[in-house]
C-alpha cells in the first residue's frame, strides 16, 4: 500500500498521522491552530513558587494530523542540542499535544502528555479572534 506520503519517503505509520490537510469538517476553526503550523524556537520561563525562575531554550513543532481532524505538537525543553547532563525535573519537558476540535460545543479538546515526567493535562479551548482562550 502506497499513498502520496509514502511516495516521497515517509514511513507508513507517519504518513498515517500526518496530513498537509487543514480541518475537514470546520475550516473556521481550522484558523484556531493554523498559525502556529510548523516548527518554532522557544524561550520557556520557569516560575518557581519561591519566587524564583529558570529560563531555557525549546523547540515547538506543530501538525495537522488524522486527516486533518486534529493538531498536534512535539514541545521540548531544553532543545535537543541542550539536552545534556542532569536536567532538572521541574523544566524537563519532551511531550506532546494532541488538539481535537468538537463541534457540538465549538471548542477544542486538548491533551498533553509530558513523557519526561509522566505529567498530563486535559484543556478546552475556544477562539476568540485573536487570542485562544
Amino acid at each position: 500500500m502506497q499513498n502520496e506520503n509514502t511516495a516521497i519517503g515517509m514511513d507508513p505509520f507517519t504518513s498515517a498521522l500526518l496530513s498537509n490537510e487543514k480541518l475537514g469538517e470546520s475550516r473556521a476553526a481550522a484558523r484556531t491552530y493554523h498559525r502556529f503550523i510548523g516548527s518554532w524556537e522557544a524561550t520557556v520561563t520557569n516560575y518557581a513558587v519561591d519566587g524564583t525562575t529558570r529560563t531555557s531554550k525549546g523547540e515547538w513543532h506543530f501538525s495537522w494530523i488524522l486527516e486533518g481532524r486534529a493538531v498536534q505538537d512535539v514541545f521540548i525543553v531544553p532543545a535537543r542540542p541542550l539536552r545534556t547532563g542532569k536536567i532538572i525535573p521541574a523544566s524537563n519537558r519532551y511531550g506532546t499535544t494532541i488538539r481535537i476540535f468538537d463541534e457540538p460545543t465549538q471548542q477544542w479538546k486538548i491533551y498533553w502528555f509530558n513523557a519526561a515526567t509522566g505529567a498530563r493535562n486535559e484543556l478546552v479551548a475556544a477562539d476568540l479572534g485573536d487570542h485562544i482562550l
